[in-house]
């Protein structure tokens, strides 16, 4: 339980700085999410398919500042429980909670920070992100997998 409780409070850490640095700094992310939506990088490296696509993108700042009031909500939900968890499974191999509940938390954890990539591969294929964002697709797709190898571990 103490490595399960390890590898729940790496990634639980990981994104949990996300989350204060995307709070401090708003335009930091907030600008990307915008740019991406906007397939701003698609126009520009990629033309030929941006003519195709370009009815895709969402121009609306509001829109923009929802989406990453989103994303920055559920990086925030997956630090607490993926936090919360940890500090249980650590409390469990003491004897002092259960392993259901802690493994349980710390896997809806995994479960929600998996969530958070997912919907940015699913949300970055709408905008075609494959075409402008390369990196930061592969960057998601392996963010997934550290969630989703980390929800098998525990369940």
């Amino acid at each position: 339980m103490l490595g399960q409780a390890l590898l729940t409070a790496i990634p639980a850490a990981w994104i949990g700085i996300g989350v204060i640095e995307n709070i401090r700094f708003p335009p930091v992310n907030g600008d990307l999410v915008s740019m991406v939506m906007r397939m701003d990088r698609v126009r520009e490296e990629r033309p030929e398919i941006y003519e195709k696509v370009k009815g895709n993108r969402l121009d609306d700042p509001k829109l923009h500042k929802l989406a990453y009031a989103a994303i920055v909500a559920f990086e925030l939900l997956a630090t607490v429980l993926m936090g919360l968890g940890a500090l249980l499974l650590v409390l469990a191999a003491l004897g002092l909670a259960g392993p259901v509940l802690a493994r349980g938390v710390a896997a809806a954890g995994a479960l929600v920070f998996t969530m958070v990539w997912g919907g940015f591969l699913v949300g970055g294929q709408w905008f075609h992100y494959w075409a402008g964002w390369k990196d930061s697709q592969f960057t998601h797709f392996f963010l997934a997998i550290w969630g989703a190898l980390t929800f098998h571990i525990l369940t």
